[in-house]
């Protein structure tokens, strides 16, 4: 008879009469063979398996990383620069009330001193024999991806002194009537944040900042985010 260690959406068989150690060893196999980056915590944030993968993006070993808590290894941040990885972090709360994690972007920090942008991936594992709770990070890099986005916020700021230097000489033009609230998106959106973090820093969902940005090129007669923004910075409405 086989019960199932379930992830995601998939299953794997393991068997009733391993022992706990042995159940988990399935787990962490499975983790050491994907391509992504994979690291698995207690719930109290302690590293239980390494991959490497991990060890190539980070640059810590296993033998470096396993038994240290993952605030200590990685010292991440957000997009927004607030501090991600410390203990009693929000995925350990997420992971204790059984309640979902969105995916995320961190800058975490390497063995070389040096810095790298990854997404994260979260899931839970529950060993079906000890009760025990496993979370499972997923990182990718996406280094060049955020560097692009601090192209486009330079692009933004110069173009904000350039917006300041044409109405002082011909004057602002009327701005259109957008709310408070879509001012404020407006002012965010030209952040390098990603949206995710937009929308989080907001209160609101994904979806909902995709509606309003919809809404706010309606008003400003453009078609996308940064478009919208250096409208919104001519005029003078941020």
């Amino acid at each position: 008879m086989s019960a199932s260690v379930r992830i995601a959406s998939g299953s794997w068989p393991v068997l009733r009469t391993g022992s706990t150690a042995m159940l988990e060893a399935e787990l962490f196999a499975l983790l050491a063979s994907t391509a992504d980056a994979a690291f698995s915590l207690t719930e109290s944030g302690e590293i239980l398996s390494w991959n490497k993968a991990a060890e190539k993006l980070f640059g810590f070993s296993s033998e470096q990383a396993l038994n240290r808590h993952c605030h200590e290894i990685l010292d991440a941040r957000g997009s927004l620069g607030g501090a991600i990885c410390m203990r009693d972090c929000v995925v350990q709360r997420c992971a204790l009330h059984a309640g979902p994690v969105p995916d995320f972007d961190m800058e975490a920090r390497t063995l070389s001193g040096g810095t790298v942008w990854v997404n994260v991936s979260t899931l839970f594992y529950r060993n079906v024999r000890s009760g025990r709770l496993i979370i499972v990070h997923l990182a990718r890099d996406i280094t060049s991806r955020k560097k692009q986005e601090e192209l486009i916020s330079e692009w933004v700021r110069l173009s904000r002194r350039v917006a300041a230097l044409n109405s002082s000489v011909q004057g602002a033009e009327p701005g259109p009537a957008l709310s408070e609230r879509e001012i404020q998106i407006l002012q965010l959106l030209a952040s390098p944040a990603a949206p995710v973090d937009v929308a989080g820093a907001l209160g609101i969902t994904p979806s909902t900042l995709r509606n309003h940005l919809h809404r706010i090129n309606e008003k400003l007669g453009t078609k996308d985010r940064l478009s919208a923004v250096l409208n919104a910075m001519h005029r003078g409405l941020i």
